[in-house]
């Protein structure tokens, strides 16, 4: 019999959200339709009993052991070259991710979370990529009304309000690879961190498509989002700033409130502070470098008073 590596994914015993989705997971693998379908990373086994996951007292986890891959889509640096390698591996992401949809949709259920994190892969060094969709623990039944899927990835009809319905999967799927493109143009990249998450990325789908007209959407937030999405778009120095530049040295923004403006936040080429070759480092990485460097700047913990005017940049 062949021998297999596994991920043992296990929910720490007083995360109760945590055992929710691990339980969701487990549910979703015993779907038939689910279950037999190859796009899906394999289940294995459940580690314990499977009654305990309905255990909220905070005792004992199972396990779930499921299909081992060596990295995710998110860990692959981008934007991507546009090259063969590149076009065989954009080809096998979505040809994996919409035959999941056709299982999801065949069992009527969802996938509210999917992301380049979600998409497991092996051999992305060769001609014969190994994907696989993973984390069914945001797997619902269709119908689901709530702000889900991620900022840079969620459908036009659930930021305004609607149901998550299928066609939500195939545009969570079409965002994925222009984000691989282009980075900058979708999501929270270029947020000062003083405007709202969700006006932001509307702004910027907004600016993609022009001629979107969003019927009226339901809740006083949601109408106030898009109406800051519109303020956005009025306000020059915002409206540049929301398509920053992509250049591979810049990982995005942060706001100097001395002088008022967006300044961009570099990685060092040379220094104490060099990194190696952008490319080398993941967009995760780069990420956690900016969130990191824009709370500091923005709390003041990084520079004096008198010194902020004189800063038009940043490298770390």
């Amino acid at each position: 019999m062949p021998r297999h590596s596994a991920a043992v994914k296990c929910a720490p015993p007083d995360k109760k959200y945590a055992r929710r989705d691990m339980k969701r997971e487990y549910e979703a693998y015993r779907v038939h339709k689910i279950a037999s379908n190859p796009s899906f990373r394999q289940f294995y086994e459940i580690i314990g009993d499977p009654g305990d996951l309905d255990d909220d007292t905070g005792g004992t986890t199972p396990c779930l052991a499921l299909q081992w891959l060596d990295t995710t889509f998110a860990d692959v640096p981008v934007p991507l070259k546009l090259d063969m390698r590149s076009h065989i591996l954009i080809k096998d992401i979505i040809e994996t991710l919409m035959l999941s949809f056709v299982s999801l949709g065949q069992a009527k259920a969802i996938n509210t979370d999917t992301k380049p994190a979600n998409v497991l892969l092996s051999g992305i060094d060769t001609n014969h990529v190994i994907v696989k969709v993973a984390e069914l623990g945001s797997v619902f039944a269709e119908g689901l009304v709530y702000e889900c899927q991620p900022y840079a990835f969620r459908a036009p009809e659930v930021y305004q309000g609607q149901s998550f319905v299928q066609r939500s999967h195939v545009w969570a799927c079409a965002a994925m690879v222009l984000w691989s493109i282009k980075p900058s143009v979708i999501g929270l990249m270029g947020n000062p961190g003083s405007i709202t998450r969700e006006g932001w990325c509307i702004a910027k789908l907004k600016r993609l498509f022009p001629g979107w007209t969003n019927p009226p959407v339901a809740g006083h937030i949601r109408q106030l989002e898009f109406k800051l999405a519109r303020r956005f778009l009025e306000d020059v120095k915002l409206e540049t700033s929301l398509v920053p530049s992509i250049n591979k040295s810049t990982l995005g923004h942060v706001f100097n409130r001395a002088t008022g403006k967006l300044i961009p936040v570099k990685l060092a080429r040379a220094g104490p502070g060099f990194w190696g070759p952008t490319d080398a480092r993941s967009q995760v990485s780069k990420d956690i470098a900016l969130e990191q460097t824009k709370e500091a700047f923005e709390a003041g913990n990084v520079f004096k008073e008198a010194d902020l005017k004189n800063i038009e940049s940043l490298s770390i």
